[in-house]
C-alpha cells in the first residue's frame, strides 16, 4: 500500500497547474538554507493546498534558490525524486501532513511547522524613517476577495509585523512613505489590485491620538 501510495504522490510531483498561487522575492529565497525551508515557507502562505496548485510556484522557487546558492542544475528526474524525498522528509519529522482526496494528495502545516515557518518568516523588509515627520500619516486600505483570504491574511501578518496602526481589520496606518514597501508585499500575495496607498491630511481627533500614541510606544515617532 505505501508503494502504491508513493507512486501516485509522485506521479502528481510530475504535474503543473497553469500558474503559481505565491510569489517570493529574491531576498526572502536567499535567507533559506534547504529546499525543505523553502517547501515550509511556500506553505505558511498559501496554508492548505492541493499539491498540484502548489508545485509550478515551488519549481519556479527552487530554480531561483538553486541560482542563488549556485548549487548545480538539477537534471528532471533527479529534481523530482529530491522533491518527493522533502515532502516525505516534512512529513516524517512532523512538520506537515498529507492527505489523499480522491487522485489529489492535500498538504498542510502542522503546529510544529508553522512553528517553523514562523520563525523563517521574519520580515527581510523596512520601511525608511525620514529625518523630519511631517505629521501626516499614510493610510493602507485593503478590500481583499474571500477567494485571496490566504494571501490576505499573510499580508496582515506582515504589517503587522513592520509595526502598522490597525484602525480596522483593512484600514491600517504609518507616519512614513511605505509605498515600495506595501507594493513588495502585495505582489508577493498576488493581491496588489485590491490594496491601495494614500497620504492623509485630517484625521479624526480621537484616531489621530490613538495612532500617535500606537507609534510613540513602538518608538517609530
Amino acid at each position: 500500500m505505501r508503494n502504491c501510495q508513493h507512486f501516485s504522490f509522485a506521479s502528481l510531483i510530475k504535474k503543473q497547474s497553469e500558474k503559481p498561487v505565491f510569489e517570493m522575492s529574491d531576498k526572502e529565497i536567499e535567507k533559506l538554507k534547504s529546499v525543505a525551508q523553502v517547501l515550509v515557507s511556500i506553505l505558511a502562505i498559501t496554508g492548505l493546498v492541493a499539491v498540484t496548485a502548489v508545485m509550478p510556484g515551488f519549481l519556479s522557487v527552487i530554480k531561483t534558490f538553486y541560482r542563488i546558492k549556485r548549487i548545480r542544475r538539477l537534471e528532471y528526474e533527479e529534481k523530482n525524486k529530491k522533491i518527493i524525498k522533502t515532502f516525505y522528509y516534512l512529513k516524517e519529522k512532523g512538520y506537515i501532513e498529507l492527505y489523499k482526496v480522491d487522485r489529489n494528495f492535500k498538504i498542510v502545516l502542522t503546529k510544529k511547522g508553522r512553528t517553523w515557518a514562523a520563525k523563517l518568516q521574519k520580515p527581510v523588509i523596512s520601511i525608511s524613517k525620514d529625518k523630519h515627520w511631517d505629521k501626516k500619516y499614510w493610510q493602507i486600505a485593503a478590500d481583499i476577495p474571500t477567494k485571496y483570504k490566504s494571501g490576505a491574511d499573510a499580508f496582515r501578518r506582515e504589517i503587522l509585523k513592520l509595526g502598522f496602526f490597525p484602525l480596522q481589520r483593512t484600514l491600517w496606518f504609518f507616519p512614513f512613505d511605505p509605498r515600495k514597501e506595501i507594493e513588495l508585499l502585495s505582489q508577493k500575495y498576488l493581491i496588489s489590485p485590491f490594496v491601495t496607498v494614500m497620504k492623509i491630511e485630517i484625521l479624526d481627533p480621537t484616531d489621530q491620538k490613538n495612532i500617535q500614541k500606537h507609534f510613540m510606544e513602538k518608538k517609530i515617532i
